[in-house]
Protein backbone atom coordinates (compact mmCIF):
# COMPACT_ATOMS: atom_id res chain seq x y z
CA UNK A 1 0.00 0.00 0.00
CA UNK A 2 1.06 3.92 -0.14
CA UNK A 3 2.36 5.36 2.53
CA UNK A 4 0.68 7.78 4.90
CA UNK A 5 2.19 10.86 3.51
CA UNK A 6 1.43 9.85 -0.47
CA UNK A 7 -1.26 11.57 -2.22
CA UNK A 8 -2.48 8.35 -3.44
CA UNK A 9 -3.16 7.36 -0.07
CA UNK A 10 -7.00 6.08 0.82
CA UNK A 11 -7.56 6.22 -2.77
CA UNK A 12 -9.35 2.94 -3.52
CA UNK A 13 -7.72 1.73 -6.93
CA UNK A 14 -10.74 1.07 -9.65
CA UNK A 15 -9.80 -2.04 -11.34
CA UNK A 16 -11.01 -1.19 -15.40
CA UNK A 17 -13.93 -3.70 -16.78
CA UNK A 18 -14.11 -5.53 -19.71
CA UNK A 19 -17.37 -6.12 -22.26
CA UNK A 20 -16.87 -9.64 -23.38
CA UNK A 21 -18.46 -9.52 -27.14
CA UNK A 22 -19.24 -12.66 -29.99
CA UNK A 23 -19.73 -11.56 -33.27
CA UNK A 24 -18.04 -8.77 -35.48
CA UNK A 25 -17.83 -5.24 -34.16
CA UNK A 26 -19.10 -3.93 -36.82
CA UNK A 27 -22.09 -6.15 -37.68
CA UNK A 28 -23.38 -8.74 -35.53
CA UNK A 29 -21.98 -7.98 -32.17
CA UNK A 30 -23.76 -9.46 -29.05
CA UNK A 31 -23.04 -8.73 -25.54
CA UNK A 32 -21.85 -11.51 -23.43
CA UNK A 33 -20.64 -10.63 -20.16
CA UNK A 34 -18.53 -7.81 -18.01
CA UNK A 35 -15.14 -9.40 -16.25
CA UNK A 36 -13.10 -6.84 -14.12
CA UNK A 37 -8.97 -6.71 -15.31
CA UNK A 38 -7.79 -6.91 -18.90
CA UNK A 39 -6.48 -10.36 -18.23
CA UNK A 40 -9.59 -12.49 -16.72
CA UNK A 41 -11.23 -10.19 -19.37
CA UNK A 42 -8.96 -12.47 -22.24
CA UNK A 43 -9.20 -15.66 -20.20
CA UNK A 44 -13.22 -15.56 -20.37
CA UNK A 45 -12.90 -14.80 -24.49
CA UNK A 46 -10.40 -17.51 -24.67
CA UNK A 47 -12.96 -20.09 -22.68
CA UNK A 48 -15.83 -18.65 -24.80
CA UNK A 49 -13.62 -19.97 -28.47
CA UNK A 50 -12.94 -23.13 -26.78
CA UNK A 51 -16.86 -23.83 -26.33
CA UNK A 52 -18.15 -22.52 -29.12
CA UNK A 53 -15.45 -21.18 -32.01
CA UNK A 54 -16.30 -17.80 -33.78
CA UNK A 55 -15.17 -14.38 -33.39
CA UNK A 56 -14.90 -12.57 -29.88
CA UNK A 57 -13.79 -9.59 -28.76
CA UNK A 58 -12.83 -7.53 -25.66
CA UNK A 59 -13.63 -3.72 -25.36
CA UNK A 60 -12.96 -1.28 -22.53
CA UNK A 61 -15.63 1.55 -21.84
CA UNK A 62 -12.94 3.83 -20.48
CA UNK A 63 -10.89 3.91 -23.58
CA UNK A 64 -13.67 3.17 -25.79
CA UNK A 65 -11.63 0.74 -27.78
CA UNK A 66 -11.52 -2.97 -28.78
CA UNK A 67 -8.28 -4.26 -26.96
CA UNK A 68 -8.29 -7.94 -27.87
CA UNK A 69 -10.19 -10.25 -29.89
CA UNK A 70 -9.71 -13.94 -31.21
CA UNK A 71 -10.95 -15.75 -33.95
CA UNK A 72 -11.74 -18.94 -34.10
CA UNK A 73 -12.24 -21.30 -37.19
CA UNK A 74 -16.64 -22.40 -36.96
CA UNK A 75 -16.51 -26.11 -37.00
CA UNK A 76 -12.85 -26.97 -35.50
CA UNK A 77 -11.77 -27.10 -31.93
CA UNK A 78 -9.89 -24.75 -30.25
CA UNK A 79 -6.65 -26.09 -28.49
CA UNK A 80 -5.45 -23.52 -25.85
CA UNK A 81 -1.66 -23.48 -24.90
CA UNK A 82 -2.42 -24.46 -21.56
CA UNK A 83 -4.09 -27.70 -23.09
CA UNK A 84 -1.11 -28.85 -23.81
CA UNK A 85 0.50 -29.11 -20.58
CA UNK A 86 -0.27 -32.51 -19.19
CA UNK A 87 -0.09 -33.96 -22.98
CA UNK A 88 3.63 -32.25 -23.11
CA UNK A 89 4.11 -33.97 -19.51
CA UNK A 90 3.04 -37.21 -20.66
CA UNK A 91 5.33 -37.34 -24.16
CA UNK A 92 8.25 -36.16 -22.21
CA UNK A 93 7.54 -39.64 -19.57
CA UNK A 94 7.46 -41.28 -23.16
CA UNK A 95 10.31 -39.89 -24.46
CA UNK A 96 12.78 -40.17 -21.26
CA UNK A 97 12.08 -43.80 -21.05
CA UNK A 98 12.64 -44.81 -24.73
CA UNK A 99 16.39 -43.48 -24.38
Amino acid sequence: MFPPSSPCAGVAMKIPQYEIFSGRADRDAVWLEAVDGLGAAVDRMKEYAKKSPGFYFVFCCDRRALVASIDTPKGRRVVLVDDFGPMLMELAKVLRGSF
